[in-house]
C-alpha cells in the first residue's frame, strides 16, 4: 500500500538498542532520564533530522512519525513506568517490584 501510494519510510533508530544492544533487560522511562541517555538520543537522530530537511528542503512531505505504545523511550501513548533498577541477584523482591510497574500516558 505504501508503494503504491508513493510513501517511503524511514526507520529511526532504537536509542535503546543503541545504548545497550538487543539483550537488554526491559528499561522504565525513568531509568533512561540521565544526561548520557539524552546525549546519546541527540547524537543518533542528529543525521536522520539532516536526512529529513534535506527530503523537505527538496520537495518531500513528512506525513507522519509512528512509534511503539509501551517502548519507555519511543512509546507515542504508552510508555513503560514504576521504581525499577538495581540487582537481580539476591533481591527477593523482584516479583512485587514487576507487579508494581505501569504504562502511563507518554
Amino acid at each position: 500500500m505504501l508503494m503504491e501510494k508513493q510513501i517511503g519510510i524511514i526507520q529511526l533508530p532504537c536509542p535503546e538498542m543503541v545504548v545497550y544492544g538487543i539483550k537488554r533487560w526491559g528499561h522504565v522511562r525513568e531509568q533512561f532520564d540521565t544526561l548520557f541517555f539524552r546525549e546519546k538520543c541527540q547524537d543518533i537522530i542528529k543525521p536522520i533530522t539532516y536526512q529529513l530537511l534535506d527530503y523537505v528542503k527538496n520537495g518531500y512531505k513528512v506525513i507522519g512519525i509512528i512509534g511503539v505504545d509501551g517502548s519507555p523511550s519511543c512509546g507515542v501513548n504508552l510508555t513503560c513506568s514504576g521504581d525499577w533498577g538495581g540487582e537481580f541477584l539476591g533481591n527477593i523482591d523482584v516479583l512485587n517490584k514487576v507487579t508494581q510497574l505501569s504504562q502511563v500516558e507518554s
